[in-house]
């Protein structure tokens, strides 16, 4: 005689960028496993794919996390984690008054919650005339500068520009893009 199969237990969960409703169940022993192996690789990119994967794998409906903000990506795994592993995470903090002392600190990450977003407003002025759109930074993003020997300037720099849609004046939406991402190329040269 068999075993009986039992259900995951699944829950609810608001994606902070598109306020969209998505259900989720625990990761499995194989895939908290998975992510050990990812976090003893000490490899950014595929400690990011690892996660990226698990949330396609635990929440309906996502497809594609590497396309997802990186602040829902972060908020999913907080949730998965949560009710897989445990919600309460020790932290060694350390003492602002002597940059010496740590002190444990105990967080439940089923509590940490995303801050409004409220209306976003994309668009960022230069001049009265002149300005830039830029879209949220998502996975795909941030994990192909996790690599060795890159400087967080261009980390950031690079991370800008793979976020901006455009640069516009009050003739034309699509104005500089091509300008300004051959200038940044070419001051990379020199």
């Amino acid at each position: 005689m068999a075993l009986p199969k039992l259900n995951n237990p699944t829950y609810e969960m608001v994606v902070p960028s598109t306020q969209e409703k998505v259900t989720y169940r625990p990761f499995l022993v194989k895939e908290q496993k998975i992510l050990m192996m990812a976090q003893e690789s000490e490899d950014p990119a595929m400690m990011t794919r690892t996660v990226c994967e698990l949330i396609e794998s635990c929440v309906d409906g996502i497809q594609n996390a590497m396309n997802l903000p990186t602040f829902d990506v972060e908020y999913m795994f907080l949730q998965l984690r949560s009710v897989s592993v445990g919600s309460d995470v020790e932290l060694m903090m350390l003492c602002q008054d002597d940059k010496k002392t740590q002190v444990p600190v105990k967080i439940n990450i089923g509590d940490i919650k995303v801050s409004s977003l409220g209306e976003h407003n994309e668009t960022v002025m230069i001049t009265d005339k002149i300005g830039m759109t830029f879209r949220y930074p998502n996975m795909k993003d941030v994990s192909k500068y996790a690599k060795d020997g890159i400087s967080n300037v261009e980390i950031t720099f690079g991370v800008i520009q793979d976020c901006l849609v455009n640069i516009f004046d009050e003739k034309s939406k699509s104005f500089f893009i091509c300008f300004f991402h051959n200038f940044y190329t070419i001051s990379q040269i020199y």
